[in-house]
């Protein structure tokens, strides 16, 4: 081996120096300065928008609703949707006033709404489901039950369950298969 074909110097490209890192340098500072400039530009324009929303909703009235949109997904096979309660029956169910102070006293420490995510406010109106005493904001609750039959924590259902089947026309697995081999 000669020592003519390996290089002496550890520099590949001698004609790239001072100037290629300052470049690279510069290049980085520019993408990273174009980054936070954008991400302020957008958070300050979130803000703004929230702001916006948030004062024209409670120059209506003070109260501020979330926006729940609740759709029907269970169809069954012939194509009907199943169907929650009459408003009579939802209007049957309890009702009361949140009141924070009531509800520290009286040791209730769920304060949120299952549904919607937001806390209870004072003097807000919520609903009651009366089987398992679990409680939603009035709207909430109430668009839920147009919708499912049952309480959005534990699924209780106040309906009736359909009658079941008595045990004499239950077929015991035992005798039919006996019945199966004696065919054969």
């Amino acid at each position: 081996m000669s020592s003519s074909s390996i290089p002496s110097s550890p520099d590949h490209f001698p004609h790239l120096g001072l100037g290629y890192s300052i470049a690279i340098a510069l290049a980085f500072l520019f993408l990273l300065s174009t980054l936070l400039l954008s991400s302020y530009l957008c958070c300050r324009h979130n803000r703004r928008r929230l702001r916006h929303t948030t004062a024209a909703a409670t120059s209506d009235g003070g109260i501020v609703l979330p926006r729940v949109i609740f759709v029907a997904e269970d169809e069954d096979e012939d194509g009907s949707v199943a169907v929650g309660f009459d408003q009579s029956v939802i209007n049957s169910y309890p009702r009361f006033q949140f009141n924070r102070d009531n509800a520290r006293n009286n040791n209730i420490i769920n304060t949120t709404c299952s549904i919607c995510l937001c806390e209870y406010k004072d003097s807000e109106m919520l609903r009651m489901m009366p089987e398992c005493r679990h409680y939603f904001h009035l709207c909430c609750l109430d668009s839920w039950l147009k919708l499912n039959g049952s309480c959005p924590v534990c699924r209780n259902s106040p309906l009736p369950t359909p009658l079941s089947t008595p045990l004499q026309e239950v077929v015991p697995l035992s005798q039919y298969a006996a019945d199966r081999r004696r065919n054969r």
